[in-house]
C-alpha cells in the first residue's frame, strides 16, 4: 500500500473516531502466547 492510501485511510479512520463510530487502540500481540495486551 502506498504512502498516499495510507494516509488517506488514516484521515478516514480520524474522522470515524472523532464522530463516535469507531475506537481506535493500540495493542500488544504476543505471538507466543495469543495474548493480546490493550495499551490504555
Amino acid at each position: 500500500m502506498g504512502h498516499e492510501q495510507e494516509s488517506r485511510k488514516s484521515e478516514m479512520a480520524k474522522r470515524l473516531e472523532d464522530q463516535g463510530h469507531i475506537k481506535i487502540a493500540g495493542a500488544m500481540y504476543f505471538v507466543e502466547t495469543g495474548v493480546v495486551e490493550f495499551i490504555s
